[in-house]
């Protein structure tokens, strides 16, 4: 499988440190990008066992950040899906929205 190509924000390198204490670094990427063709309890399986590794790691959380803030389309980053990724943007879109609306 080919991993898609970045199509977000270049992060400075400062900004990656986090990824050297990741607990998949050095594992196969395969784990945590499915298959675009994979659908049903196939895809599900594959997003569980990533999102099993992503519980137990230490940067867990500066890993969904990063896809969040790079706008990563695609895998389970930070034991989040590029579905529950857009979800949690949506709804962090909206309560800016609602507090500028309450402070104008």
């Amino acid at each position: 499988m080919t991993r898609p190509k970045f199509r977000g924000a270049e992060p400075a390198l400062h900004e990656l440190e986090w990824q050297v204490k990741a607990i998949c670094r050095g594992m196969s990427t395969d784990i945590f990008y499915h298959a675009e063709s994979q659908r049903g309890a196939i895809r599900k399986q594959y997003e569980v066992q990533a999102k099993q590794i992503c519980n137990d790691c230490p940067v867990r959380r500066q890993c969904a950040a990063h896809a969040i803030r790079t706008d990563e389309p695609h895998g389970v980053w930070g034991a989040m899906t590029t579905r529950e990724r857009r979800l949690a943007m949506t709804r962090s879109r909206r309560k800016a929205t609602a507090a500028d609306q309450v402070t104008s």
